[in-house]
């Protein structure tokens, strides 16, 4: 046990420490312009003069503020301000706090991954959501949006305690994350009803369970609807709902509508809502197919366009791995009920996207541990045939390292151009 559990440690510090260092490299050598946070810190800390009352109407709330940002920063704000403190008034100070929580993610989904699915698969998938393009690329051009993955599975590894192992502990841990939500990325407000579901299925199919679980979940809701009483300025209907609407940015609910106090006229709401169906809707699918085939999905395909040829080999097998990987889940389902998570985790990511500011690869960057996830059971389709039928260690084995290989091989190609680009071109 003992040995399992260092085992365990060792390749979560590997991961965290690779791509903590990984992600920090050549900090200067991108542009600028792509920062994601400078802006925000240039408004948030002067308001550190003002008096408090101030400060908090501004850091704790979730209002639109005079930044025009959808992240108010009383996390981010301390992070920031400490690294700044450090480094000076540099880039690489406000890039640093989103560094090191981003380099959760990967540890964060091989432990959700070897709890839950397969301990076989849980270094691999820290592997390659590691050393995934997009993820590597807001990861270091500062913000919250890569951060907001390391929030979500943190989200959905507790809940799963709770769901699968009977976890009481856990509760206060989710209860922090939900908490917290708010303060980050807009895609964690429908991306954490994912993990809310999976308590919410044991609740339903388990006596037991409920009774074990009640009083903790009473207590969470009591506590989560004080935190919603205080961020809604004391219960108000329309600032509630300017936070369900994301502040404005679902076109069933848009800005016009959310800040009015009065109330919303039922004959606008509907007019809304049939527009968006009947046109907004159909937009939207129409973007989603070309987003998967031309491998916007898997990478950033600004910087894959000076390698066409190495590319163009390389796009089919990322999208039928992808699909490979969802029928493989959809059969394994039938046993393990929990393989639909990855299924509507993956649909999760677009599904919202119809009726909201459209299919983008931030917007879509939480549904990348769930991708991911299921490429890898296709990868791995062939070492555990190998192991059903021909029942030879070495063999799988050896087709193990083969995946292994392919994941440490593929991340190798995509950092390499993403680092050769950035500095090659900084124009991108």
């Amino acid at each position: 046990m003992t040995r399992i559990a260092s085992q365990r440690f060792l390749e979560n510090l590997f991961l965290y420490l690779s791509f903590a260092v990984l992600y920090s490299v050549a900090l200067g050598s991108l542009p600028p312009r792509l920062e994601l946070f400078e802006e925000w810190v240039n408004f948030y800390l002067p308001l550190l003069d003002k008096p408090l009352s101030i400060q908090l109407k501004e850091y704790i709330s979730i209002r639109p503020n005079d930044s025009n940002q959808s992240v108010n920063a009383p996390i981010w704000l301390g992070l920031v301000y400490m690294f700044r403190a450090i480094t000076g008034d540099v880039l690489v100070g406000t890039r640093l706090p989103s560094i090191l929580l981003s380099a959760l993610s990967p540890v964060l989904l091989a432990e959700f991954v070897r709890r839950f699915y397969r301990k076989d698969l849980a270094l691999l998938a820290g592997l390659a959501l590691g050393s995934q393009q997009l993820f590597m690329t807001f990861a270091r051009t500062g913000g919250y949006i890569a951060p907001t993955v390391s929030l979500l599975l943190g989200i959905l590894l507790v809940s799963g305690m709770i769901a699968f192992e009977n976890n009481r502990k856990a509760w206060i841990a989710l209860v922090v994350m939900l908490a917290i939500a708010p303060f980050f990325y807009s895609t964690i407000r429908y991306y954490e009803l994912l993990g809310l579901a999976l308590i919410a299925y044991r609740f339903l199919g388990s006596a037991e369970f409920r009774k074990k679980h009640l009083a903790p979940l009473l207590v969470s809701v009591v506590v989560l609807s004080g935190v919603a009483f205080a961020l809604t300025e004391g219960g108000k209907r329309y600032v509630a709902m300017m936070y369900i609407s994301a502040r404005g940015e679902q076109f069933l609910l848009p800005d016009k509508v959310m800040l009015r106090k009065e109330g919303i006229d039922s004959q606008e709401l509907t007019g809304q809502i049939e527009k968006v169906l009947t046109t907004r809707v159909p937009e939207q699918l129409s973007q989603l197919v070309p987003f998967y085939q031309n491998g916007k999905r898997f990478v950033n395909y600004r910087l894959w366009q000076r390698h066409d040829g190495l590319w163009n080999s390389l796009r089919p097998w990322f999208l039928w791995l992808l699909v490979l990987g969802a029928v493989r889940c959809l059969f394994l389902s039938v046993k393990q009920h929990r393989y639909l998570l990855p299924l509507v985790w993956s649909v999760w990511a677009w599904l919202p996207l119809l009726v909201t500011t459209g299919i983008t690869p931030n917007r879509m960057l939480l549904g990348l541990p769930a991708d991911l996830f299921m490429m890898l059971l296709a990868l791995v389709l062939p070492m555990d045939l190998a192991r059903r039928y021909i029942r030879q260690e070495l063999v799988t084995k050896a087709l193990y390292l083969g995946a292994l290989g392919c994941v440490v091989w593929g991340g190798y190609v995509t950092t390499t151009i993403y680092f050769q680009d950035y500095i090659s071109y900084p124009g991108l």
